[in-house]
């Protein structure tokens, strides 16, 4: 069954993560209280895909899971793509940017000949290559964990409603995990959205009843949730270590509201159809392997300032960006056939 509200949050998902990114390339002036609401709104979309995740690891593979078979199809799909692309780039930043890694992980095995073996193993393990690129293996330890996620489907509504609520109070006190090292820090950061997604899939037809004509008060409550972080002078995501105190992060809430509310709208409008929306989908996961790379490319060769408005300068660089990495994944994928998808996630 094709679900073209899942598909199109896809879509929602990988453009306000490369429009994220492309703002800190293209200054913003975000001291100024509306492109800091921007920037709030933007930023943080990759909550959108562990929502469409949570989602379809219930309606795609509950009822026909099989572990080993789950994890050797995310390994081939998700995690080959990580490795065959990271590796060139942990070996150049290695040869050019050495210094990074100090920065990132402290010194080395000094004096070992494994110190870069060792450098190069916690590239991969925190996917700190490029800044997009920690979401692989947090979400490989996620789908290694779905066991669990398949015993809180087992579970009645009120205690899958109530860890919920203890998970998402959890992620609200500890942040995400500064600079997105640590991969299990942001397993439990994210495990409330994830489990949002499978209980918006377990209970899909009573929350559509729910919902109806309520989608703009699910919308106009994470604007405001954004406009209060806002107004709090708090730009951006939340992160700090675990267990240091931090107040509130109000950006997880205003991306669960947000998820709800765009899958609530986007069911509304499920016949609509657009082989643009599908393309961007179906190349989705390419587009966020690649347009760090062709942003950073962009970036070199002057492409941030195309006009003077701050805000559609990032709108061009993410356009470009777009454009671009979907015109390599079809090129990728018109040489490769069908095993672009362990090249490029496409």
């Amino acid at each position: 069954m094709r679900l073209t509200s899942i598909e199109h949050m896809r879509v929602i998902a990988i453009l306000m993560i490369v429009v994220g990114h492309a703002a800190h390339f293209a200054p913003t002036n975000a001291t100024d209280y509306l492109p800091s609401f921007l920037k709030n709104l933007v930023q943080g979309g990759t909550a959108y895909f562990v929502f469409v995740s949570g989602y379809m690891f219930h309606h795609v593979f509950h009822g026909r899971y099989q572990y080993r078979t789950f994890m050797a199809d995310k390994f081939r799909t998700v995690a080959a793509p990580y490795l065959i692309i990271s590796i060139p780039l942990i070996i150049w930043f290695s040869i050019r940017q050495p210094l990074l890694a100090d920065r990132l992980f402290g010194d080395p095995m000094l004096g070992s000949p494994f110190g870069e073996v060792e450098t190069g193993l916690k590239y991969l393990a925190t996917g700190a290559v490029l800044p997009a690129f920690w979401y692989v293996p947090f979400i490989m330890l996620m789908f290694a964990l779905s066991p669990l996620f398949r015993g809180f489907i087992n579970l009645s509504s009120g205690a899958q409603t109530a860890l919920i609520i203890l998970f998402s109070l959890i992620a609200i006190l500890i942040h995400r995990p500064p600079e997105n090292l640590n991969v299990l820090h942001s397993v439990i950061y994210f495990t409330p959205v994830y489990l949002v997604g499978i209980f918006t899939s377990l209970n899909r037809d009573a929350f559509l009843r729910w919902v109806r004509g309520k989608e703009a008060h699910l919308l106009i409550a994470g604007l405001t949730i954004a406009g209060l972080q806002t107004y709090t002078g708090h730009t951006g995501n939340y992160h700090k270590a675990m267990f240091d105190y931090g107040g509130a992060d109000l950006k997880l809430l205003q991306k669960l509201l947000l998820s709800l509310a765009f899958f609530a709208i986007l069911e509304r409008v499920s016949d609509l159809r657009s082989n643009t929306l599908t393309m961007i989908s179906n190349t989705s996961f390419a587009i966020f392997f690649l347009h760090v790379i062709v942003l950073i490319v962009l970036a070199k060769l002057g492409i941030t300032t195309l006009t003077n408005s701050a805000w559609l300068n990032v709108c061009l660089m993410s356009a470009i960006a777009v454009a671009l990495s979907v015109g390599c994944a079809v090129l990728v994928k018109k040489i490769f056939g069908a095993k672009s998808r362990m090249l490029i996630g496409y």
